[in-house]
């Protein structure tokens, strides 16, 4: 189980630095909302999102994965822009 527990600790720290940088991310989206609120821009741009998703089709994930991953990164954004 050593191999084993090894493991699962990578994937811990891996989890935790997933966990920072949403955390970060999720700051900064707050921070665009602001800035867009403030200057009468409209919060949701599905161009941008679908850049995005472009951006990362070709990323070695599960099939379907990365949209759906973006899907609920925007999805939860937009909720701290309404």
């Amino acid at each position: 189980m050593d191999g084993l527990d090894k493991k699962r600790k990578e994937i811990d720290r891996i989890d935790n630095k997933i966990v920072e940088l949403l955390e970060k991310r999720f700051d900064k989206v707050k921070k665009i909302i602001d800035n867009k609120r403030k200057n009468g821009v409209l919060v949701e741009n599905l161009q941008r999102e679908k850049e995005i998703k472009l951006k990362h089709k070709d990323a070695k994930l599960p099939k379907g994965f990365s949209d759906s991953f973006f899907d609920l990164l925007f999805k939860e954004a937009k909720k701290e822009g309404f």
